[in-house]
Order: C-alpha cells, then sequence, then structure tokens
C-alpha cells in the first residue's frame, strides 16, 4: 500500500487591517478530518506567520517519502507577482510569502508518486497595496495581478485552484461555515474508488453551478495513472449524481 502524507495550511487571523478571513481555519480542519478517515498522514496548521509557514512546509518537503500519494491544501490570502503564486501568511508584508511553484518543486524531491496541490484562495488582491511588495522587484515597478497564474508542475502532478487563474475566488457565506470550493470538496474526496481527476471535475461542476458561473475552478493534471485517494477492493459501487456542465443560458 502507498504511504499517503498530507499537509493543510488555513490563514484567517490576517493582522493588516481588512485581510481577516472566516472560512480558512474550518476548512483545514474539517479537510483533515476528511483525509484522516481515508488513512491519511495529515499536518493541519493554521494562522502561520511568515517563518513558520516556510518551516513546516520545507520540513514536511523533506518528510515526504518516495511512492507516497501526497497532498497539500493552503486556504487564505494568494496572490499573483511577476507570474509567480504566493501564499500569504498571517504577518505579511512584514514576513515573506510562500512561493508556490518553488515548494511544489521541493515536494518532488523524494519522487513521490504524485503531488496533488490544491490551493483554496485568491480572495482578492486589493486587500494587500502595491507598494507591499515592491521591495521583492529589482526595477521597483509593481506586477501583481489579480488571483493566482496558471501554472503546471513536474510529471505526476495535478493542481487544483479554487477559481479560474487570474480571478478572485468567493467567500463563505451566513449558510455555511466553508468556502465555496472546500464544501463541494468535501462532498467527494472520500468517495472510494474514484479517480482525483474525475473527483477534481466533479467538485468543479458542483461551484461552477452553485456560484451562477462567478467562480471556474481551475484544474491542471500531468499524471497518467490512476489515483484514488480512497481505494476500496470491494467492486465499486455508483456513488455519482447525474451532472452535467451548467450553462445559465439553458436553465431558463
Amino acid at each position: 500500500m502507498f504511504h499517503k502524507q498530507a499537509l493543510l495550511i488555513g490563514n484567517d487571523g490576517y493582522l493588516a487591517a481588512g485581510n481577516r478571513l472566516k472560512s480558512c481555519v474550518y476548512d483545514v480542519k474539517t479537510m483533515t478530518i476528511s483525509l484522516r478517515s481515508i488513512g491519511f498522514n495529515a499536518t493541519p496548521a493554521t494562522d502561520l506567520h511568515g517563518t513558520a509557514m516556510q518551516s513546516l512546509t520545507g520540513g514536511f518537503a523533506e518528510s515526504i517519502r518516495p511512492g507516497a500519494i501526497v497532498v497539500f491544501y493552503f486556504s487564505g490570502h494568494g496572490l499573483q507577482f511577476n507570474g509567480n503564486n504566493l501564499l500569504i501568511p498571517i504577518d505579511y508584508p512584514s514576513s515573506e510569502p510562500l512561493d508556490a511553484q518553488i515548494l511544489l518543486k521541493k515536494m518532488h524531491r523524494n519522487k513521490p508518486r504524485v503531488v496533488i496541490f490544491i490551493l483554496d484562495c485568491c480572495r482578492s488582491r486589493d486587500v494587500f497595496p502595491y507598494t507591499e511588495v515592491r521591495g521583492m522587484l529589482f526595477d521597483g515597478r509593481p506586477k501583481l495581478r489579480d488571483g493566482l497564474a496558471a501554472m503546471g508542475g513536474p510529471p505526476s502532478t495535478i493542481i487544483a485552484f479554487s477559481c479560474a487563474a487570474d480571478s478572485t475566488s468567493l467567500a463563505s457565506s451566513l449558510t455555511r461555515p466553508n468556502s465555496i470550493y472546500t464544501h463541494h470538496l468535501l462532498n467527494y474526496i472520500t468517495r472510494p474508488n474514484v479517480d482525483i481527476d474525475i473527483l477534481l471535475k466533479y467538485t468543479a461542476v458542483d461551484v461552477q453551478q452553485d456560484s451562477e458561473n462567478k467562480q471556474l475552478p481551475f484544474i491542471y493534471s500531468n499524471c497518467n495513472e490512476s489515483i484514488c485517494l480512497n481505494s476500496n477492493p470491494w467492486p465499486m459501487m455508483s456513488v455519482w449524481p447525474d451532472v452535467i456542465q451548467f450553462n445559465p443560458l439553458l436553465s431558463e
């Protein structure tokens, strides 16, 4: 049996005025419960400062076993800067953000079977003024953009954004404590004998329909084998409802 490892980070308590979020810590709590229920060695962490995020993710990457199924999940603020995707700690801009592309490469160093990289972020760029990141540029000109940049990865990588590249996601609602993306992901993440690519596509369809086309999740995969997070030796049962791509023009 393949070893299953997961690291989950949720940041709600941003220190700068107006930047706090509401659902990210709860997103991590509920995702951790679900992943542990299907055999993952899941490590949750919440409201991390920059140094803690760097240390925790670096240590996790080093701990990955060869051939492992690896899940990294982040819920919080995310930004796109000069084509790099930045995951924001709660004390930003006093500390450096986490570069998602660099982290993904580190997670592949020990040759896992697959790395599944789930980013439920991209709330808004407006909460972090351009002036706060100018120190990261050689020419002093800001190049910050909405949302995350489309990204790929080394072979055997699966990437899921909660919204389309270069766009922002919806926050949690008053009727449910999770973000819209994690709410729907939780409905599928423990389904037995379902390929992760299919699982993420059904999540995306539900998010698209629930948001009335306001939020369109992004999925990238170069994993050429079937990966089931919850493999069950019993014959696969029919667990999927009839789902079609949502088109508001056809819903009248």
